[in-house]
């Protein structure tokens, strides 16, 4: 199994890089069923740079995430907290970040997780503001 890099995903969906998305392409066409390995911070992380670098809608960014679960050559981190982490961002309409980092701190015993982040701690179950 080899993991993959969020920059070499971003090549591979915005293709912006020629060069880069064609090796990110044959990457991804050459390799056997789960061989490449998504992480959920890399999803993270990805989100961020698609919403924030490349300004694409959230939604179309959940859209996408779905497909990634089609391509037989990955294998994602997570899997399922991944999975319930989109749904809650679709249910909510918060941040598929914050929906990932409040699912994985639960799924590790935290009761809640505490963040400064207004629209997060009203929008994600499972956060809480922290004020001051």
């Amino acid at each position: 199994m080899l993991g993959v890099d969020t920059n070499v995903l971003v090549r591979f969906f915005t293709g912006d890089d020629p060069g880069q998305f064609q090796t990110a392409k044959d990457l991804i066409e050459g390799a056997s069923d789960g061989e490449l390995f998504i992480n959920s911070l890399v999803l993270a992380e990805l989100h961020w740079v698609l919403r924030r670098g490349y300004l694409i809608e959230a939604k179309s960014i959940l859209e996408l995430f779905d497909r990634l679960f089609e391509f037989r050559e990955f294998t994602i981190g997570d899997q399922e907290l991944v999975q319930q982490a989109l749904l809650e961002a679709r249910a909510t309409g918060g941040d598929f970040a914050d929906s990932l980092i409040a699912q994985i701190n639960q799924a590790n015993g935290c009761s809640v997780t505490l963040t400064f982040d207004k629209a997060a701690a009203s929008a994600v179950p499972g956060m809480m503001e922290l004020t001051t």
